[in-house]
């Protein structure tokens, strides 16, 4: 929306009209925020789901017990 530089050139009817307008902006840029917030939190939630699953692999597949051998290994 493009404002005067002067606001005093506006008459009440027209600066009640700006008012409302910058308000329902302020409404709307707030509405945006929180979703965008509440997708960030459900984003960082799987991501730490998705690091622990991770780690837990990686500790099945590299760890200490990966390394054991079995009888029929010893034996050759």
């Amino acid at each position: 929306m493009n404002t005067p530089s002067d606001l005093s050139q506006l008459s009440p009817d027209q600066l009640r009209h700006l008012a409302a307008t910058l308000m329902s902006q302020v409404e709307q840029q707030e509405q945006a925020l929180a979703q965008s917030q509440k997708t960030l939190r459900h984003t960082e939630q799987v991501n730490q789901k998705l690091t622990y699953e991770l780690a837990l692999l990686k500790r099945h597949a590299f760890g200490k017990r990966s390394e054991q051998l079995n009888v029929l290994q010893i034996s050759l």
